[in-house]
């Protein structure tokens, strides 16, 4: 049944945004929905989920205007088949991070508008509310569910020096994956350096330097309560770290809309879950998350005029001392 409430709630949203794929995709519903009910009823609801969420993907890399909520769907269809637990309050995350990711910022969007703001302050100021209210509820929604239930022993967490330690340790090994995986990304695959994603948030966050805030901190501790507390814990304990680390990073990945860059988003992503299950607090991957966040956020949009500055500067440096040289060798 979670495929047919997939393609129904994926329907709805595409149609919303006016997506291209919507005619194909009506069009093909009738095949591929008697295609689906017969591979579920030979090889399980989980085998079927996991089908109808990898062909989405492929769907939407390959061309198809198809927002990811079939994608978080299919995942939850996949979670609740396969008897993977899930809290309440865990559900409630997870829709909640969907509403914050595409039903919050309906309403907001038109009221901004109308308010004679640019585009970039429009989608700035709704992403910048968006994220404020989603980290209001899923951060206490993740507070409350390990003070009560607790995705691993108490015992076995780790105290408050080495996760501070390792919180540290993080940040650099967050930068390194991401150095690594873009470094694979051009020498192997031949991708352009840079991420639309990334050029699209500076743009938004210099229109609405508040929203640099949200970026820096309220998107790594909603995302990560999501993607390692919520979905990596819940795949971590049916099938242990790989398997967890692979499918809460792929989704976290896919989230990002970025698949030029999605080995980067990938290898973030098992790093992060690799510090949750070392020190056992889900903190240690909000810092370092924050922190790759928080640099971007320093670098392009607080201090972006600043370093442009010196940039200029050393430029201007370099060709006086061009012209000395010239002038020297000249005499000579």
């Amino acid at each position: 049944m979670q495929v047919f409430a997939v393609f129904f709630c994926e329907s709805f949203f595409l149609f919303f945004r006016g997506a291209n794929v919507l005619g194909v995709s009506s069009l093909n519903r009738g095949v591929e929905n008697r295609f689906y009910r017969r591979l579920e009823s030979k090889f399980g609801s989980l085998v079927t989920g996991a089908l109808v969420f990898f062909s989405r993907v492929l769907l939407w890399y390959n061309g198809g205007d198809c927002v990811y909520i079939g994608h978080v769907l299919c995942l939850i269809g996949i979670m609740k088949k396969g008897d993977i637990h899930v809290t309440k309050r865990y559900w409630l995350i997870l829709i909640t991070f969907i509403c914050v990711q595409l039903l919050f910022p309906i309403p907001l969007i038109p009221l901004l508008a109308n308010a004679g703001l640019s585009e970039a302050e429009v989608f700035g100021y709704a992403i910048l509310i968006s994220f404020t209210v989603g980290t209001i509820i899923i951060g206490y929604l993740g507070w409350s569910s390990l003070r009560k239930e607790g995705d691993f022993d108490v015992r076995s967490k780790s105290s408050a020096g080495f996760t501070a330690m390792w919180a540290v340790i993080g940040i650099f090994m967050a930068f390194a994956a991401q150095i690594v995986a873009n470094l694979i990304q051009i020498n192997l695959f031949g991708t352009e350096p840079g991420s639309e994603n990334t050029e699209q948030i500076v743009e938004m966050a210099l229109a609405v330097p508040l929203m640099a805030f949200a970026v820096a901190i309220f998107a790594p501790v909603m995302e990560e309560i999501v993607f390692r507390q919520v979905i990596f814990g819940a795949l971590y304990r049916k099938w242990g770290f790989w398997i967890g680390a692979l499918g809460s990073g792929f989704l976290f990945a896919v989230v990002h809309t970025d698949f030029q860059n999605i080995l980067v988003y990938l290898i973030m992503g098992i790093v992060f879950s690799y510090l949750y299950v070392k020190t056992k607090r889900i903190i240690v991957p909000i810092i370092a998350h924050a922190g790759i966040n928080g640099f971007v956020m320093l670098v392009q949009v607080v201090f972006r005029e600043e370093i442009e500055r010196i940039m200029e500067l050393q430029e201007q440096q370099a060709l006086d001392l061009q012209a000395i040289l010239l002038f020297i060798g000249g005499l000579m």
